[in-house]
């Protein structure tokens, strides 16, 4: 009678597959416990995300209802900071305001015929004037009308081409930069410039409604601050822009009054 013995080589052979296939069945659980460790943390902070941005937008929804009325343009001309929040956790929300229509609207999107019209004429005038600066001077959200105050030079030139449909726009363009450096513009301001060069009726009646003195939409900036810690330098832990209607009117929208609202990512710390 003869015994048969197992050869060495092949035991342990048999011994390294099952080994190494419990490893590949290890990881794939490590992997996937990790992926979806991820993915909950991903909509967990996606849901906080949502929240405070929501939370901040309505407490700074019911300020802008305090200030509404106020003279932004004068009150915002040399600092646009204008109010800290101090939180129940101790952090600052710094806010700031700025003039909202310096910029060409790029989304047409509901506009009626005529603005839809004017729209695309002054962004086809702002492709040719300076079409490497698109996207620094469109804005996704808002009315068509520019601000006569503080609009990018370009963006004039560009609805002043729109108006005189090919006409040199540079002599009405000087002419509203030069005036609003010594005041700030008015409706009898943009109505005497159009007595001052050249215009059909047509083209006064269009300048006059693009052309807007006084701002209903203005950008907000909120910087979030987490409380100071002493001996250590101030930090930065979100910042939100978005754009917000504010028309200086007493009959003006009540409600929520933001256009957009977004969180950005911090540059500066």
């Amino acid at each position: 009678m003869s015994l048969r013995t197992t050869r060495p080589g092949y035991a342990l052979a048999l011994t390294l597959l099952v080994m190494l296939t419990a490893l590949a069945m290890l990881t794939a659980m490590v992997e996937r416990l990790g992926a979806q460790s991820l993915a909950v943390r991903r909509q967990t902070d996606q849901y906080q995300e949502h929240h405070g941005k929501r939370g901040l937008e309505e407490v700074l929804d019911a300020w802008l209802s305090t200030v509404q009325l106020l003279p932004l343009a004068e009150l915002t001309r040399e600092d646009p900071h204008v109010l800290d929040l101090v939180l129940a956790d101790g952090s600052v929300v710094e806010i700031s305001l700025s003039d909202g229509q310096t910029t060409v609207l790029s989304d047409l999107t509901g506009l009626n015929s005529e603005d839809a019209r004017d729209g695309r004429s002054i962004l086809e005038a702002l492709r040719r004037i300076a079409p490497d600066r698109l996207a620094g001077l469109t804005r996704p959200a808002g009315p068509v009308q520019i601000s006569a105050q503080n609009a990018d030079p370009d963006v004039l030139r560009a609805l002043i081409l729109s108006v005189l449909d090919g006409g040199d726009p540079e002599p009405i363009a000087s002419a509203i930069l030069a005036r609003r450096r010594e005041t700030v513009m008015t409706l009898a301001e943009v109505a005497g410039l159009t007595r001052q060069f050249d215009m059909t009726p047509d083209q006064r009646v269009r300048f006059n409604r693009l052309l807007k003195p006084q701002s209903d939409v203005w950008r907000l900036r909120a910087v979030i601050r987490p409380p100071r810690i002493p001996g250590e330098p101030a930090r930065i832990s979100s910042i939100y822009e978005g754009l917000v209607r504010l028309e200086q009117k007493r009959d003006a929208m009540r409600g929520n009054r933001f256009l957009s609202f977004e969180p950005v990512e911090p540059s500066v710390q």
